[in-house]
């Protein structure tokens, strides 16, 4: 009966003993191209049984050519490591001019072995409907916000 019990507590489903790369912010995203705000990609990088990935290089990487962008320094690549909760945050990405849609290959260097995913981005051009239509939108947020802040 023990032999039987310790077996049990051992043995634990796969899916929670497997690493893995959770992204958390920039997929998804429609870049418009004459756009010179820098974004930025977050993942978070677990380790076994859900445990945050720490100090953990993770590299993300554009592609070399279509639709795609740089870091800063004109680099495809960039590697930052995880910070104690298994964050991992690339700053500085500038879309391309070339219109279409892509993925930014996520690749994490885990002590369990190397981990991937990747981060589906689109560049677009800006149509004349959405510059014409953004200062409404813009003003109509704001308007949202104040009221929500403001109590009658």
């Amino acid at each position: 009966m023990r032999l039987s019990i310790a077996i049990w507590l051992v043995t634990l489903p796969i899916s929670a003993q497997q690493l893995g790369i959770r992204l958390v912010e920039g997929h998804g995203a429609i870049n418009v191209i004459d756009d010179t705000t820098d974004r930025h990609f977050a993942v978070q990088v677990e380790e076994k049984y859900g445990v945050p990935g720490k100090e953990i290089p993770v590299t993300f990487t554009a592609p070399e050519t279509g639709a795609s962008g740089t870091f800063k320094a004109d680099s495809r690549s960039i590697t930052v490591k995880t910070d104690h909760n298994g964050y991992a945050v690339a700053r500085g990405f500038r879309p391309n001019k070339v219109a279409g849609q892509y993925q930014i290959a996520v690749t994490a260097a885990a002590p369990g072995g190397e981990l991937h995913s990747a981060i589906a981005q689109t560049n677009a051009l800006a149509t004349e409907e959405s510059s014409r239509l953004a200062p409404k939108k813009l003003f109509g947020k704001l308007r949202s916000t104040i009221a929500g802040l403001v109590s009658w």
